[in-house]
Order: C-alpha cells, then structure tokens, then sequence
C-alpha cells in the first residue's frame, strides 16, 4: 500500500524557484518515511546560510556545515526526492501538499511528477 503523501517542499529562492531558472516555484512531494531526512535537510540549510552569512568561506566552522549540507542533500536525492544539483542550489519550505494555497503564498508553482515519490 503506497504512503499518502501530505507534505512537499516548495522552492523559494535559488535555482528552482520563480526568480531562478524559470518562472514557476518548483514543488516536491515527500513521504512520511522522509520527514526525519528532510527535516535533517533544512536545519543544514538553515545552519550552512548562517554560517556563510557570520563566517568566511572556508572557515573551519563553515566547512563541516557544508559537509553536513551535502550529505542531507545527498541522502534526499538517494531516496528520489530530489534528482539533480539545481535542488542543492535552491531554498525550500515544507507545506502541506495543497497547489492552491502554494501558488496563492508563493507565486506561480508546478508539481515536479518526475518525483519518485508522486
């Protein structure tokens, strides 16, 4: 029987945003069995965007945070959610899986079905 998937993350800067390479917000449905990886995800990218924003590039501190960073990333695109480097270079949000209210809040948004996950 296959999850019913509740929650996606949703870009809102960077490469797979509206303001990136095209004019949509990109949308990735996950599964409830990747809550804890995508959770893991966006405390790195919380963590690597302060460290970049207090430190320099290349600062000790900063270094293992983008180790930690990638190896979310990483783990992410092993379970299929995310499928190439323009995820990793893009800022998401957890929402509930809802276009409509996506779109409203965040602007012009596609549902990524290329997602194993869909």
């Amino acid at each position: 029987m296959k999850e019913k998937i509740n929650l996606c993350l949703v870009a809102v800067g960077g490469d797979c945003s509206k303001n990136g390479m095209g004019p949509y917000n990109e949308v990735i449905p996950f599964n409830d069995n990747q809550k804890e990886l995508v959770r893991e995800f966006l405390r790195s990218q919380a963590e690597l965007g302060i460290a970049f924003a207090f430190f320099e590039h290349g600062d000790p501190r900063t270094s293992i945070k983008t180790k930690r960073f990638y190896g979310a990333f990483n783990q992410l695109k092993d379970e299929g959610v995310f499928q190439h480097k323009y995820h990793s270079r893009t800022e998401w949000v957890v929402e509930d899986l809802d276009m409509h209210y996506i779109s409203e809040t965040y602007g012009p948004s596609f549902l990524n079905k290329e997602n194993n996950n869909a």
